[in-house]
């Protein structure tokens, strides 16, 4: 016959020895779910870190950029023709484009910081076809012979010898040009903006 004794001691280490296995699992589960977290944070540092300095840049995005940009600036010279009384332009330049203002008979660029030369990129060019015919004819008029909108007189030769492609007048109007941003590498990847008459803007997408 067994001792009570034994029997308790016997029944206390099956217990203990069953309990065991289970918790020694837990541990064993919840170290592996730390590596897997651990894991999983390195691969996002170094998608982060790493990956965009391997991947250019989306062009399309930067040409949105661009695009945007320009809206942004254009919309200032519209603003500061009508708030200074002088006809403001956007002249398209070797580099990108700048801004002109028509002061003192001729036209000069702005002073103002906010609309200084803007330099594109080399991955981009950009060209500003005129809208209306009328408008154009217009325009060419106004440069060959020094006619001006606010009839302001001009006896200096060089006043139109630096003339905008696109003009903001002083009293609202807004000469009608479509500027198009296009890829240097692919001509079929360009975003175009076309200015209105009356100063609205419209940007277009074109279709790979």
């Amino acid at each position: 016959m067994i001792p009570v004794t034994g029997i308790l001691i016997a029944d206390t280490y099956m217990r203990t020895t069953q309990q065991e296995p289970p918790c020694s699992h837990t541990h064993q589960r919840a170290f592996t779910l730390l590596e897997i977290m651990l894991v999983m944070f390195l691969l996002g540092l170094v998608t982060a870190i790493v990956l965009p300095s391997l991947i250019p840049e989306d062009s399309s995005r930067k040409m949105q950029n661009e695009a945007k940009k320009f809206i942004a600036l254009a919309q200032l010279a519209q603003e500061q023709a009508l708030l200074t009384g002088r006809d403001t332009g956007i002249q398209k330049t070797p580099e990108g484009y700048q801004f002109l203002t028509y002061q003192q008979g001729q036209w000069q660029p702005v002073k103002r910081r906010l609309l200084s030369a803007v330099q594109l990129s080399d991955a981009f060019q950009m060209t500003i076809l005129p809208g209306e015919s009328i408008w154009q004819e217009t325009i060419e008029m106004e440069n060959d012979h020094g006619f001006q909108f606010d009839d302001s007189p001009s006896d200096n030769e060089e006043a139109f010898a630096t003339s905008p492609d696109i003009y903001f007048w002083s009293y609202g109007a807004t000469s009608p040009v479509e500027v198009t941003f296009s890829s240097v590498d692919n001509s079929k990847r360009s975003l175009s903006i076309s200015l209105k008459e009356s100063g609205s803007m419209n940007t277009t997408e074109a279709a790979l």
